[in-house]
């Protein structure tokens, strides 16, 4: 009986000193509540896919595999985007993808970074950086540009065009295709 007494003395003796270790113990690498690194995101996201609606009709499905959100800056910052907007009918539109896109949700405008493409009915655009007004639906093309229409083939430093590839500006152009009698339509 008296060794019993002394074993759970023992043994509350030895859980004090273990709650009192663990209480005691100074974590030095933990911030303290209230700050944060303010280059981490507020919100991060993988495999991301988002349906925008107008109606009842599919207009614009994005794809990404990765995405930051900054609230205070209001950004997002995606990895590989895959970008369709439709038609009212439901048919595609045109199709961008890029290696990095940010989007200022301010000036509600994305910037395409590495590897951008447009498709659409209307030929192929190829450039490093694009940057998109979402306001105007305007894109600028920068930093030498490729635009691929059939087995013509565009080149130039910068183009400002729309997604679907229309009404387009060109800066320094140079050309291969075949010219056909009358004019040349692009």
């Amino acid at each position: 009986m008296r060794w019993q007494n002394l074993l759970r003395i023992w043994k509350v003796l030895l859980f004090s000193t273990f709650i009192l270790w663990l209480c005691s113990c100074e974590d030095e690498g933990l911030p303290e509540m209230g700050t944060t690194n303010k280059s981490l995101p507020d919100e991060q996201s993988d495999s991301v896919k988002v349906i925008t609606l107008d109606g009842e009709i599919i207009s614009m499905e994005m794809h990404a595999r990765h995405i930051d959100r900054y609230y205070k800056r209001k950004e997002t910052h995606i990895d590989s985007l895959f970008l369709q907007n439709f038609n009212e009918d439901g048919s595609l539109k045109s199709t961008l993808t890029c290696n990095s896109a940010i989007i200022n949700e301010t000036r509600n405008e994305i910037t395409c970074l590495g590897d951008v493409v447009v498709l659409s009915e209307n030929g192929r655009l190829e450039a490093p950086k694009l940057v998109w007004d979402r306001d105007s639906n305007k894109v600028l093309a920068e930093e030498g540009v490729k635009l691929v229409r059939g087995d013509d083939v565009l080149w130039g430093e910068r183009m400002r065009t729309d997604l679907e590839l229309n009404n387009i500006e060109i800066v320094k152009v140079s050309a291969t295709g075949t010219v056909k009698d009358g004019s040349v339509e692009w």
